[in-house]
């Protein structure tokens, strides 16, 4: 078989194993597309090992948020969306430049479509918590809309938890980290003295509890494994265009 063709055979294996893996995906999708994913490899002769990273390409991408500082909520939004993509590792770098100017970014690498999914999955819900939290409270970065802002993402980040957590075969967990650690293995090569750390969200002094638990409350109508369904289907880059 030519290696194009094999490429494309891998490439759809690993899309069914992503399905396979999704925790928004229903029991009937988890089992069709690990029989579907099972027979192209016997088929073909292939390991989960050679369709989770061979010939895979990886990319680092940066995001730039409009502040110069770090809201928690963000913190928390990013992990929420590693863990929900899986393979993707994510780090916030802070730039100075003369004349004092400050810029922060979310910088996400691994593989070059995870990657560009995640992304786009950080814009979409980004905007909809400063959207939402300026709808009720006027602001996302202070007061009472930050609070909220905080409920929406801590909500977020345990719905992604849990549905890491429920991941129904132990074969889909291992290729996770099979790709995650072939993205940190491409990462430290190219990048050997970048000396990055990824930030753990810290705790931080809430003043409206009421806010907080309101956030809490609408996060859960905006399940990041529904938004990256839509990122799939291309109706994110519709709502942001």
């Amino acid at each position: 078989m030519a290696p194009k063709e094999m490429d494309k055979i891998k490439a759809r294996v690993r899309k069914l194993l992503d399905l396979a893996r999704d925790g928004s995906a229903t029991e009937g999708e988890v089992e069709n597309a690990m029989r579907f994913a099972q027979k192209l490899m016997d088929d073909h002769h292939l390991s989960e090992d050679q369709c989770a990273v061979e010939d895979m390409e990886f990319d680092l991408d940066s995001i730039q948020i409009k502040s110069s500082r770090t809201m928690p909520w963000e913190l928390t939004l990013a992990h929420a969306i590693q863990m929900t993509v899986g393979t993707v590792q994510w780090y916030r770098r802070a730039m100075r430049y003369p004349g004092g100017k400050r810029e922060v970014r979310f910088e996400f690498y691994g593989p070059v479509d995870d990657v560009s999914l995640a992304k786009e999955m950080w814009s979409a819900m980004h905007f909809t918590i400063e959207f939402l939290a300026h709808k009720k409270y006027g602001a996302a970065r202070r007061g009472s809309g930050r609070d909220y802002a905080i409920g929406f993402a801590d909500c977020l980040f345990d719905m992604a938890k849990e549905h890491s957590e429920g991941e129904r075969t132990q074969e889909c967990r291992a290729l996770v980290h099979v790709r995650s650690d072939a993205a940190q293995r491409w990462f430290d090569q190219t990048h050997p003295d970048s000396g990055i750390k990824t930030v753990k969200p810290r705790p931080v002094t809430l003043r409206d509890p009421f806010a907080l638990d309101e956030g809490y409350a609408d996060g859960r109508d905006h399940t990041l494994g529904r938004v990256k369904r839509k990122v799939a289907d291309g109706a994110v880059k519709k709502m942001l265009a």
